[in-house]
């Protein structure tokens, strides 16, 4: 194989999406022979609060190089400058000694830099497209009308076009995101898009029965069927309130439900948890190491996914959901998740939820659909679950996606 080097180029660490989304694909690269770093592009202020990283054991971990680039992110074309120097100088370093140098950003906002070096002999460049850029600012900014608000949203269209335009290949996470680039870029060609879900790594993400009563002997678990909720809870889209509306509505009905939410958000989750007027043997609340998630989701009978109706969420492919199908756990999913939803129908791995109306339907007793399918899930029999489990390696693991991306790396 020609001598290959990849640069990933990546904001700041975030704990679990970090793990899995970005360290986790890196390692296995570097395990195949694809020699990858990382450089991780962040406002020198968050650089000085996380000054505390261990770069040389994340560097171990994903078996490449990890650095930190803290830049003034005042000002959009500073930001490019700044980027385009360093990635000018890992040039020079790289251009005697590789054949193909890719520099792969999950960061638009980083395009015109990454157009500028395009030019350069060797060079090749990815944009790894986590989600529609300009409609989450657009989320953001909802009801904001300043001058301000204005420029990043047109500043960030320029980026998010430049970034799709400038790349010999563009993975996105859906095919509704797919679609969305296709919409924004009239001369864009499908076969310069591939889609690479939210995907997780079966070796870290596997049904094991013994794993399960181990787990639920740890937790003091009997006859309980156990809700799981595995992410954030401060994003607003994350409708956190929305999972102690799902619980309640089921225990109205089925009061042997309980919660598990493993959040870095703590906090949320406590207050939210006395809001609702539910104890600590109805709600876990608790942080979990990234190698541990496994086992909780081993100990639960279904993984909860709930999401506005949004573009953010429409075009998402949030890597939890991988997780808990690899768990061998069933899915509630609200429909608003396009791509994910689909699959829970045409899979039959879980129970999707047209609208956060239905909670009150099952509170007021009018309705048992979604109640039915909790207790369908009491005991679900070691068979289905490796059967879910199945249908996860199949189709949402890493493992499933690294031929299609090698043929990327060697044919660009």
């Amino acid at each position: 194989m020609a001598r290959f080097v990849r640069y990933y180029l990546m904001p700041e660490v975030w704990a679990t999406v970090t793990e899995s989304q970005v360290f986790g694909w890196v390692k296995l690269a570097n395990d195949n022979g694809y020699t990858t770093h990382c450089l991780s592009i962040l406002d020198f202020r968050k650089y000085l609060r996380n000054r505390s990283i261990d770069k040389r054991k994340i560097a171990s971990q994903i078996g490449g190089r990890f650095r930190q680039l803290p830049i003034i992110a005042n000002a959009s074309l500073a930001i490019d400058i700044q980027v385009f120097l360093v990635l000018l100088m890992i040039w020079m370093k790289e251009f005697l000694v590789v054949d193909k140098l890719v520099f792969q950003s999950r960061m638009s906002a980083v395009s015109y830099a990454l157009s500028w070096i395009r030019r350069f002999p060797k060079v090749r460049v990815i944009f790894d497209s986590r989600g529609a850029d300009v409609e989450e600012l657009r989320y953001t900014y909802a009801g904001k009308d300043s001058w301000r608000a204005k420029v990043r949203l047109y500043l960030a269209l320029l980026h998010e076009q430049k970034a799709v335009r400038t790349a010999d290949r563009v993975f996105v996470v859906s095919e509704q995101l797919q679609d969305y680039h296709l919409r924004k870029g009239r001369d864009l060609s499908k076969d310069k898009i591939i889609v690479v879900p939210g995907a997780a790594d079966r070796n870290s993400f596997f049904f094991d029965q013994s794993l399960r009563d181990q787990g639920r002997r740890d937790l003091g678990l009997k006859d309980e069927i156990v809700l799981v909720y595995s992410g954030g809870l401060a994003q607003k889209w994350a409708v956190p309130e929305k999972l102690f509306e799902l619980l309640q509505a089921v225990r109205c009905h089925v009061d042997n439900t309980i919660m598990i939410v493993l959040t870095p958000d703590v906090e949320i989750g406590t207050s939210l948890r006395r809001k609702f007027g539910l104890s600590e043997k109805e709600v876990l609340v608790t942080r979990a190491r990234y190698r541990d998630v496994n086992t909780y989701l081993n100990a639960g009978d279904i993984g909860l996914l709930l999401r506005e109706h949004n573009a953010t969420n429409t075009n998402a492919s949030p890597t939890k959901f991988s997780e808990y199908i690899l768990c061998g756990l069933p899915v509630i999913i609200s429909s608003s998740v396009t791509d994910l939803s689909r699959f829970v129908r045409q899979q039959e791995v879980g129970f999707v939820l047209d609208s956060f109306d239905e909670l009150a339907a099952e509170r007021s007793g009018r309705t048992k659909t979604l109640v039915e399918f909790v207790l369908s899930q009491d005991k679900l029999s070691y068979a289905t679950r490796i059967a879910i489990m199945q249908k996860g390696i199949t189709y949402l693991s890493k493992q499933a996606f690294l031929p299609k991306i090698f043929d990327v790396f060697s044919t660009i």
